[in-house]
């Protein structure tokens, strides 16, 4: 008898731990956002498999990422992406996606593209001072 509940409770809890926030640590992030202004306007689509970023600068459409880097501190949010492929109409290989420890999740998010992976290594040694000439920085909330 004990061994057939300890198994079924195994059985039965199994499904409920790993749906747990412990392990979605390793979740993918999704979200969509909103610029606003001359070189930010438009719009920050991260999916699971994609991205796309659409400014009146840059088009960065439905592109397959690697995540290189993730920080999630308290509210605190640092996602890196590198872009995959490189089409004409995109400036970027990479993406640095950032929120700060503040309480609202919608609104406070900033994003920097990079056009090369040194860029962006260099500028994360700097303190994120961008932007740099090859470089856009914008301000984002929610959708």
């Amino acid at each position: 008898m004990r061994t057939v509940t300890h198994r079924l409770l195994s059985t039965l809890l199994t499904p409920v731990l790993l749906a747990s926030p412990v392990f979605a640590a390793d979740s993918p992030f999704t979200g969509a956002f909103e610029g606003t202004g001359r070189a930010c306007y438009g719009g920050l689509y991260i999916r699971t498999k994609t991205i796309s970023w659409m400014t009146p600068f840059s088009q960065c459409q439905k592109i397959p990422y690697d995540v290189i880097e993730r920080l999630r501190k308290g509210n605190q949010r640092e996602f890196v992406f590198h872009l995959k492929q490189h089409t004409k109409s995109c400036r970027f290989d990479v993406l640095y996606l950032h929120h700060p420890d503040t309480p609202n999740l919608d609104i406070d998010w900033g994003i920097i593209g990079y056009v090369s992976r040194e860029t962006y290594e260099s500028d994360k040694k700097n303190g994120y001072k961008a932007p740099l000439p090859s470089s856009l920085s914008c301000s984002l909330v929610t959708r």
